[in-house]
């Protein structure tokens, strides 16, 4: 199995994700299920939306998350090979965790919290290594994308998203 194919949960909270960070969220998050970034699109004006599509890696299972015109550009220019002439915010990040010799092992969408208007709000987290310790920090699934397209970071989302939004 290759380095990328683990998936590193009894390392970084056990069985069931993230750490308690003290709000009423459900981040137990697991079983999880390998995924990829199927498909990343803009709308057309006046209205745009921006949107990516993830997919079960081993599987057809998808799900669209909406996400911001800034974030959108920061997924999309990586992908066809755009590369500032200075750093961006989602490169300067890397740079500080690389820097302080840290590594981003793998993104997670690990939960999603509808409000009344039956709108939702996905929940995401960064999984990184450092010296054999692993540390994982909340963070917007968009953000956590950015930073997978530019080190190719596995993305894994939890069983439970997947069932719920494929009516499972």
């Amino acid at each position: 199995m290759a380095d990328d194919d683990l998936f590193l949960d009894d390392l970084a909270g056990g069985e069931g994700g993230a750490a308690d960070d003290g709000d009423d969220r459900d981040d137990g998050g697991g079983p999880w299920v390998r995924c990829a970034l199927a498909q990343i699109m803009a709308t057309d004006p006046p209205n745009p939306s921006f949107v990516v599509v993830l997919r079960e890696a081993e599987g057809e299972r998808a799900f669209p998350i909406y996400i911001g015109p800034f974030e959108w550009h920061a997924i999309h220019r990586p992908l066809h090979g755009y590369t500032p002439d200075r750093p961006e915010t989602h490169d300067l990040l890397l740079a500080c965790v690389e820097g302080l010799g840290a590594r981003l092992r793998q993104i997670r969408v690990r939960d999603l919290v509808e409000d009344d208007d039956g709108d939702g709000t996905f929940y995401g987290s960064l999984l990184l290594e450092r010296g054999g310790e692993f540390v994982e920090i909340d963070c917007r699934p968009s953000d956590a994308l950015a930073l997978s397209v530019r080190r190719d970071c596995p993305v894994w989302v939890s069983e439970r998203i997947l069932d719920r939004l494929s009516g499972e």
